[in-house]
C-alpha cells in the first residue's frame, strides 16, 4: 500500500495550435551544481503518466523538450551521483528554468506520543501543524501510540465504560481532524474494553500498524505490518510499527526480532522508519542491532526527547506524553524532525521537540 502525499493541481499542460503545428510552448531550462556550475551530459528524464521523454544536457547545461501534453511531470535527472527527481509545475511552460543536481529534497516527520485521552490545547498544536504544512510540501504526522488509557480505575469516571467510549471517540475525532497519517497500536489500545475499542478505532483515517502483533480477537480492526509513503517528488518512506503488551487475543512477538524479519524495506524504498511503543531502552536497542533503519519514532517510555539521539547512525525520538490517567492541563508535545534527502538517499536527519 503506497499512500501519497502530493499537492492537486500541479500540472504541466502545453497547448497545440493544431493538428500540424509545433507545440505553442516548450520546457526547458539549465541543470547546475552545488556551487553554480553548468553539468553537461546529463541526463533529464521527462516522466509523465505512462510516457517518458529523454535528452542530455549541453555543454552550457542546458535542456529542451518538445511535447504536445505533459500531464502530472516529474523531472529526472541522472548523473554519477544517482537519480533526482523534481515535480514540475505549470508555471515552468515556455519559462527557462534551473535546477540543482544532486536534488535535495526535504521531508518534515511529525510525531507525538502517549496522550492517554489528552489532546489538549489542541487549537494550537493545530495551528502549529497547519503553519508547517502551508511552508513545506512533504509533511507526515505520526502516532506512537497510547492515545487510551487501559485502567478502568484511572478513567474520569472510574469504571465507567461509556466515559471510556466516548473519549476514545473524542480522540480518534480529533486524529482524524489534524490530518494524521499513521499510528502504531499502544499497549493501551491492545488492552480492549468489550467492543469499545475497535469502535473507536474502526474510525480512524488513518492506517492502523503493529508487525509483531498477533491478534486473535474481534475487539480489535484490522493491523497492519508497515505502509508506504509516497512524498510529491516519489520518492518512497516504509514505516514499520512495533509494538509491546500481551493481553486476551494479542500477542506481541520480540520487536527487535521482528524488525530483522523486514530488513528488505530498507532496499526497497528510499526511506525506512520505525514508528515504535516499546519504549526508548528498547528502541536504542533496535538501532544497534538493525543500522538499516534510519528514523525510530518511539513511545511507551514518556521520554521526552527534545534532542534526538543518533545511535548507529539511526536517529531516535520520542517526544515525552502525559500521564496514565486523564488530566486537562498536561502538555500535548508535538515533534519534529527534518529529513533531507539528496536524490532520494538519506544525508542529514535532524530533530526537536515543541515544549
Amino acid at each position: 500500500m503506497i499512500i501519497s502525499r502530493r499537492l492537486t493541481g500541479v500540472f504541466l499542460l502545453i497547448a497545440v495550435l493544431g493538428p500540424l503545428a509545433t507545440p505553442a510552448a516548450a520546457l526547458g531550462g539549465t541543470v547546475v551544481d552545488a556551487e553554480g556550475e553548468a553539468l553537461s551530459d546529463l541526463t533529464v528524464i521527462l516522466k509523465a503518466e505512462e510516457h517518458r521523454y529523454k535528452t542530455v544536457t549541453d555543454e552550457n547545461g542546458a535542456f529542451r523538450f518538445y511535447v504536445s501534453i505533459v500531464d502530472d511531470a516529474i523531472l529526472l535527472l541522472d548523473g554519477m551521483d544517482g537519480l533526482g527527481r523534481v515535480r514540475i509545475s505549470a508555471d515552468t511552460t515556455d519559462r527557462p528554468i534551473t535546477l540543482t543536481y544532486p536534488v535535495i529534497t526535504e521531508v518534515i516527520l511529525l510525531h507525538d506520543n502517549d496522550q492517554h485521552f489528552d489532546f489538549n490545547f489542541v487549537d494550537a498544536i493545530e495551528a502549529e501543524i497547519e503553519r508547517i504544512r502551508r511552508e513545506h510540501v512533504n509533511v507526515f504526522h505520526f502516532n506512537a501510540g497510547d492515545i487510551f488509557v487501559r485502567h478502568s480505575d484511572r478513567w474520569g469516571e472510574p469504571g465507567n465504560l461509556d466515559w471510556y467510549a466516548d473519549q476514545a471517540m473524542s480522540a480518534i475525532d480529533t486524529m482524524n481532524r489534524l490530518g494524521y497519517d499513521v499510528m502504531t497500536l499502544g499497549n493501551h489500545e491492545l488492552h480492549t474494553h468489550d467492543m469499545h475499542t475497535r469502535q473507536a478505532l474502526d474510525l480512524a483515517e488513518f492506517p492502523l500498524l503493529a508487525a509483531n502483533a498477533d491478534i486473535t480477537t474481534d475487539r480489535l480492526p484490522e493491523v497492519k505490518p508497515y505502509v508506504v509513503f509516497e512524498t510529491d517528488e516519489g520518492y518512497t518512506m516504509a514505516v514499520l510499527g512495533l509494538s509491546t503488551g500481551s493481553f486476551e487475543g494479542v500477542t506481541c512477538r520480540n520487536p527487535i526480532e521482528t524488525a530483522k524479519d523486514y530488513i528488505h524495506l530498507a532496499d526497497e524504498y528510499d526511506v525506512f522508519v520505525a514508528l515504535t511503543h516499546i519504549g526508548v531502552s528498547t528502541d536504542i536497542e533496535l538501532a544497534a542491532e538493525v543500522p538499516e533503519l534510519d528514523i525510530i519514532i518511539g513511545g511507551h517510555s514518556h521520554t521526552l526527547l527534545e534532542d534526538p539521539v543518533e545511535v548507529n547512525g539511526v536517529l531516535v525520538a520520542q517526544a515525552g506524553g502525559g500521564g496514565h490517567a486523564p488530566d486537562p492541563e498536561a502538555s500535548m508535545y508535538l515533534g519534529t524532525i527534518i529529513l533531507t534527502l539528496e536524490n532520494g538517499v538519506p544525508v542529514e536527519k535532524a530533530g526537536w521537540v515543541h515544549v
